[in-house]
């Protein structure tokens, strides 16, 4: 379908929904010492923008209310994959943004508050998803078939629920609650939506700011990549006055902690976060690979790794236990969407040719590829194409903001991204991880610097180094859950 015709559609569906009279509710919201005025509620959206007639869903707004006198256009928050924001509405940081307009919260089709959210919690095995990469894939393709089955009866369609349909609710919402333009805001799957909005509606969009940068054909991380990560963090570790004479190569140790762990699994003891019931949960090679990626880029949680590898070759769990715990908790509520938005999203054929041929020689493999291709089989959806992974070109004003200690969204994504926009600055900040670059204070200065003066330069800050836990014994330096166990 055109450009032009699809352009049409939204403005149709858009003056259909203001027509319904769209009543958001009213409500004083308490965020530490602030307190906001907001309007909450939801808003019926299209399964399909370019079919109206195909169903609707409902997205979950909550707007903050801006305490200008005369407010600048609304900064709308995008949050990473799956992309709930609304849960964000207490948050104090929104403060000195509403001084300069509306903030806009939207959970994004398929999650949080809006409806359907598709987290699936029927027969959920998760315990399988954490073992040999066979019995992991194995329960990851019954679960997304089982959901195919499911939604398909409701009459939902998996295959509305991508990145682009995304781009068009929130162009659709910033149509119904009346505003001209918009400011984006994107946190790493966040900033992936960003640049499909950018893509589409540039013209509407004043500014946008991309935190821990996943561009068009990022989502899938590159295996050398994630290795040269693990590396950096090797060298961290052996820099450590406390711990780096101990363990002078952490990359090593964590090889074999990997090849143990793919010659012979080993039992874990959970619990399940609904019953209570204890599960013992077989974690393998695969399971490992998914415990060390989700947290590797986050320094709060990798500073006890060295000594979770310390302890498993000692024979002992107690640190890993309480990883497995966390993540096993979150996947028994599994979340499809995850799933569905980042395999239509995929990958470009060169950049799969790149992941395959890494691979092999990977100490991650493609695990973070998410299962797939597999699991979008099973699901019965399709990859958006090659058009929707070619780079951004855009002359709106772009402010990157990376850490360096960011293995899930690095630096140098930033870069390769900028290179297609004309008017952009990147802000790398030496020592942050991948939460810091949403939530640290000089992020939120330097945002508010870009957005009230367009202050557009590049920039060198720093955080303090992150110190590591001692391999064994109490700690008192070093805090972490898993060290309270």
């Amino acid at each position: 379908m055109n450009e032009r015709l699809v352009s049409f559609l939204s403005l149709f569906v858009c003056t259909a929904l203001q027509a319904q009279d769209l009543q958001l509710e009213s409500r004083q919201i308490r965020a530490g010492e602030h307190v906001y005025s907001a309007r909450l509620g939801h808003i019926p959206m299209p399964q399909r923008h370019e079919d109206p007639e195909a169903g609707m869903i409902k997205l979950a707004v909550c707007v903050l209310e801006s305490t200008a006198e005369l407010p600048g256009p609304p900064v709308f928050f995008l949050n990473g994959i799956p992309g709930a924001a609304t849960a964000q509405s207490r948050s104090p940081r929104w403060a000195p943004f509403l001084e300069l307009g509306d903030v806009v919260l939207v959970d994004q089709r398929g999650c949080g508050q809006s409806q359907p959210a598709l987290v699936w919690e029927r027969e959920v095995a998760a315990e399988k998803l954490f073992g040999p990469r066979e019995m992991a894939e194995a329960e990851a393709v019954r679960l997304a078939s089982a959901v195919r089955e499911y939604v398909a009866e409701k009459g939902l369609d998996l295959g509305a629920f991508n990145t682009r349909e995304s781009a068009r609710d929130i162009d659709a919402v910033r149509e119904v609650l009346g505003y001209e333009s918009m400011i984006l805001i994107g946190h790493s799957g966040g900033s992936h939506l960003g640049f499909e909005i950018l893509r589409q509606f540039g013209d509407r969009v004043e500014q946008f700011v991309s935190l821990g940068t996943a561009g068009p054909d990022d989502i899938h991380s590159l295996p050398a990549k994630l290795d040269e990560s693990l590396r950096n963090l090797s060298a961290l570790v052996a820099a450590d006055e406390r711990i780096g004479e101990e363990m002078p190569d952490f990359y090593a140790r964590v090889e074999k902690v990997l090849t143990s762990l793919e010659e012979q699994p080993i039992e874990i003891l959970v619990s399940h976060p609904e019953t209570g019931d204890r599960v013992d949960l077989l974690l393998g090679k695969q399971g490992m690979q998914f415990i060390l990626l989700l947290d590797m880029g986050d320094p709060a949680d990798f500073i006890v790794f060295p000594r979770m590898v310390h302890e498993f070759e000692q024979g002992k769990t107690e640190v890993l236990s309480w990883f497995v715990q966390r993540r096993y908790a979150q996947m028994s509520a599994w979340p499809a969407l995850l799933f569905i938005n980042r395999g239509m999203s995929g990958a470009s054929e060169a950049r799969w040719q790149r992941i395959r041929a890494e691979a092999p020689d990977s100490v991650f493999g493609m695990v973070r590829c998410n299962f797939s291709p597999a699991i979008d089989a099973a699901f019965g959806i399709e990859y958006l194409g090659e058009d929707f992974n070619r780079p951004v070109e855009s002359e709106v004003p772009v402010l990157f903001i990376s850490g360096t200690l960011d293995a899930n969204t690095p630096p140098f994504r930033a870069e390769q991204a900028r290179q297609h926009l004309s008017n952009s600055a990147h802000v790398i900040i030496a020592n942050a991880g991948h939460d810091d670059v949403a939530s640290h204070q000089l992020v939120h200065d330097s945002i508010h610097r870009f957005l009230r003066e367009g202050e557009i330069k590049d920039a060198l800050l720093t955080l303090p180094m992150p110190r590591f836990a001692l391999l064994e014994g109490k700690d008192a330096l070093v805090r972490h859950p898993a060290l309270a166990r």
